[in-house]
């Protein structure tokens, strides 16, 4: 799998496209399901999260945002267990800062984070 940066974008090394691989690219794909709306990609319209249906609330209901978040992980191909699971809103920036670890299919993955900004 290609590795992207924190903007999604490709990650270039030496100028060489990087690739991630086991627990890394399970990290990489639970970090792009977590920041795609549900129905967003075309070609998989079951991929990401619902947002607009569950998460932009008036007023935020945070123990349905964390059950989606979870659910979200643990449906990403690759993750086995949630084990650790911590979410913070930062309300005045409009910033939710996710971080978890999991058991994945190739190990342990510890303290992955994923900023989601709206």
């Amino acid at each position: 799998m290609m590795a992207t940066d924190s903007n999604n974008d490709i990650f270039l090394k030496a100028g060489k496209i990087h690739r991630v691989t086991g627990g890394a690219a399970v990290v990489q794909l639970v970090r792009s399901r977590l920041q795609t709306y549900l129905g967003e990609w075309f070609l998989d319209t079951d991929f990401g999260v619902p947002y607009f249906e569950d998460v932009f609330r008036r007023p935020a209901v945070l123990s349905l945002i964390e059950l989606v978040i979870k659910k979200a992980i643990r449906e990403t191909p690759g993750v086995e267990e949630v084990k650790e699971f911590d979410m913070v809103f930062d309300k005045p920036n409009r910033r939710l800062t996710i971080s978890y670890d999991a058991t994945t299919t190739y190990g342990d993955v510890k303290a992955a984070t994923v900023n989601w900004i709206n």
